[in-house]
Parts: structure tokens; C-alpha cells; sequence
């Protein structure tokens, strides 16, 4: 059985953004893409990212808080596949922020 079927229809909705102290949002998701975060899938996030107006976008992986628009912090996360990260934004569109990365991540970075 392909671990790129088990997952597929897991779409964050609107009620599993939380709202956290501070008024940002965040979302927690495991990673499911077999080689984690790695070059090809940090570009792509990254690129993502730099489309919001919300400029305080980051990615946290065990209390390591990085922005999720610098590939050598996010890289330095060594993100692999059964971690559970924390995708957080602050700015006028940080639901919407943290909706699409998170999408895109639990679409095992635009491959299914």
C-alpha cells in the first residue's frame, strides 16, 4: 500500500487553523512525503510563501522557530517524513497563508 494514497484527501479546514495568542494562526500536520522537506519541496514552500502579504510566515519543528521564506533555515530543520511541524503567519492573510502551505504540504508538496 502507497503512503502517497493513505493521506490524500486531508485538507486543513477552516476549523483546524488555530487561532493562537498574539492573534496569529498556526496549523500542526505531520510530514508524509517520503524524503521530508528537502531541496525541490523547500523551494516550491518558499515560493508559496513569498506570494502572501503576510510577511511573518514560519515553519517550527521541535521549538525551532524558521522563516519559511529562507531555504537554508528551513533546510536546517532537516524536516523528514513522521515529523510534525507547525506552520504559523502573522499579516492581513494569514489564514490564508497557512491554509495553502499546509495544503500544499499534506498534498505531499503538489504530488498527488
Amino acid at each position: 500500500m502507497s503512503d502517497e494514497k493513505i493521506f490524500e484527501d486531508e485538507i486543513m479546514s477552516d476549523e483546524e487553523l488555530d487561532k493562537v495568542a498574539g492573534g496569529m494562526y498556526e496549523a500542526t500536520i505531520t510530514i508524509r512525503d517520503k524524503d521530508g522537506i528537502h531541496a525541490r519541496p523547500a523551494g516550491q514552500l518558499i515560493k508559496l510563501a513569498k506570494q502572501f502579504q503576510s510577511t511573518n510566515i514560519f515553519i517550527e519543528k521541535n521549538d525551532k522557530n524558521v522563516s519559511a521564506t529562507n531555504m537554508m533555515k528551513l533546510m536546517g530543520l532537516g524536516v523528514k517524513n513522521g515529523n510534525e511541524i507547525k506552520i504559523i503567519a502573522d499579516g492581513p492573510d494569514e489564514k490564508e497563508a497557512v491554509k495553502t502551505l499546509t495544503d500544499f504540504i499534506n498534498n505531499n508538496f503538489g504530488k498527488n
